[in-house]
């Protein structure tokens, strides 16, 4: 979710990257309209309106019809709380809507005039909504990565600092410190191989390698304006065979993106479709036996060989299941994997591709195999690793490791597992368990990552030769404007 503010008299559109603290914004399906509440100060530290629960610098929204929840994005941490309020309300059958209560607009009024303290007739308005106060603490301070299994890492408004979440053990927030980094903004659009694929800039047309553990920057040339549904890359960047690979849907063709090392302008090509529809599952491609694989929300695949340079679009396989709201595509013990999750969680089901038959048969048994999925990266790894010390970890059977966690204060935070034995969610402390992820928090920048400690020189740093002259070709134009080169120069 991004924002934006707009000059009526000088037609200037600005990206805004936080509200004013003491301001929350609700959302509104009837109109779009929406409206500002004003946030009475705490007595504490927390940013809460200690009346209502209600948080500043927040947006507060509902979705679609029949859906009772209700949602919180953060705007400083990028994430999204769900809760439930009002369990015991039956289910409705028109968007909701808000009301600004008469009462909560003389408190504004007396807040911006004096500071007198709300009457007893405002203290006891009944808005609350529930399990909505968290907190920012980066106090703490990152062990080592020792156990070998990958880390939650999410970036919020704080340019200089990176924070991390260790889902194999309890109490394990942390940060990583980035002292004079240029991340402001910055989006995490990938990971994979130890490094972030992450863009910045109005539009996301400054595209750039990063690896958090390193500090190493490698910048690719720039795209313009972002408008990848999926983005991936098939190797590390430092290799010389590293290909990026970005695809975007329309309802009837399929647009890729892609380059390699060494080369200085990005590829197009389009795919149309005759009959049927396309509707993109909204999850990263996968490099799988030297092609990049995406899927559609109907489980088809689309192939791309990046060696041929040709795009197939399949009508196979079929849907496994129905009312699926999330896929994740991943490679598995050598296997494409999709894995389905239903409306709020509701169920979550495995499946491997049989390529011989084009088929989704389900996988009732992970084996020795722990999955983490979100929607930048999904991994498959050994339940069992060894660490930088020597020492052997081990994660539970059965378990899904997803992109959101559970907790009132950030120190508390706990990552959200899902157990294909007993079909429930749950954390490593069992202090939570239910049957969907209500009440849970979602950071919405961020991705998992294996820590990756290598350092390179200046030279495998660059994505291409700038001493190489290539020439001009219709498939690989000269770049209109050098103002990417720089930024590969400036980060030298």
């Amino acid at each position: 979710m991004e924002l934006y503010r707009a000059d009526l008299e000088s037609k200037f559109i600005e990206k805004v990257e936080s509200l004013p603290e003491d301001c929350a914004i609700f959302l509104c399906h009837y109109g779009a309209r929406s409206f500002f509440y004003k946030i009475i100060p705490t007595r504490g530290d927390d940013d809460d309106d200690e009346r209502t629960g209600i948080r500043g610098n927040t947006i507060y929204f509902t979705k679609t019809i029949g859906d009772r929840y209700l949602y919180a994005y953060d705007v400083r941490e990028r994430s999204v709380s769900v809760s439930l309020p009002c369990p015991n309300v039956k289910r409705f059958y028109d968007p909701p809507g808000w009301i600004l209560p008469a009462a909560s607009l003389s408190s504004y009024k007396e807040e911006t005039t004096s500071s007198s303290s709300p009457s007893d007739e405002e203290e006891n308005f009944p808005v609350r909504p529930s399990n909505l106060k968290y907190r920012c603490c980066y106090h703490k301070k990152f062990k080592h990565h020792q156990h070998g299994f990958p880390i939650l890492i999410h970036k919020g408004q704080d340019a200089e600092r990176l924070n991390l979440i260790d889902p194999t053990t309890t109490n394990s927030v942390g940060t990583l410190a980035l002292p004079g980094s240029t991340l402001t903004g910055a989006v995490i659009r990938c990971s994979n191989h130890g490094w972030l694929l992450m863009t910045q800039g109005s539009f996301g047309g400054e595209i750039f390698f990063f690896n958090p553990f390193t500090k190493e920057k490698i910048v690719l040339p720039g795209l313009g304006i972002y408008e990848f549904e999926g983005i991936t890359f098939s190797s590390p960047p430092t290799s010389s065979d590293c290909t990026v690979f970005g695809y975007s849907v329309s309802s009837h063709a399929v647009s890729v993106t892609f380059i390699r090392r060494g080369q200085r302008r990005w590829t197009d090509s389009m795919v149309e479709r005759k009959t049927g529809v396309l509707r993109n599952s909204l999850s990263n491609p996968v490099y799988h036996q030297g092609k990049f694989y995406f899927m559609g929300t109907n489980g088809n695949l689309c192939i791309h060989d990046p060696k041929e340079r040709e795009t197939k679009l399949m009508d196979l396989p079929k849907k496994p299941c129905g009312s699926v709201r999330r896929t994740h595509l991943l490679v598995s013990r050598g296997r494409l994997v999709a894995v389905f999750v239903g409306y709020m969680g509701r169920f979550v089901r495995v499946f491997e591709l049989y390529r011989g038959a084009m088929v989704w048969k389900e996988v009732r048994d992970l084996g020795e195999v722990t999955l983490f999925l979100s929607s930048t990266s999904s991994l498959a790894v050994a339940t069992r690793r060894s660490g930088g010390n020597g020492a052997t970890a081990r994660m539970g059977d059965q378990q899904v490791f997803l992109d959101k966690v559970v907790g009132g204060k950030r120190s508390d935070e706990e990552m959200l597992i899902y157990s294909l034995a007993t079909k429930r969610f749950h954390t490593l402390s069992r202090g939570y368990e239910s049957d969907d992820w209500c009440d849970t928090k979602e950071y919405t920048n961020s991705a998992w990552i294996e820590p990756n400690f290598e350092t390179h020189t200046k030279e495998e740093l660059r994505w291409f030769d700038p001493a190489v002259r290539v020439e001009e070709t219709a498939a690989c134009p000269r770049p209109k404007s050098d103002q990417w080169y720089k930024q590969c120069v400036a980060v030298e």
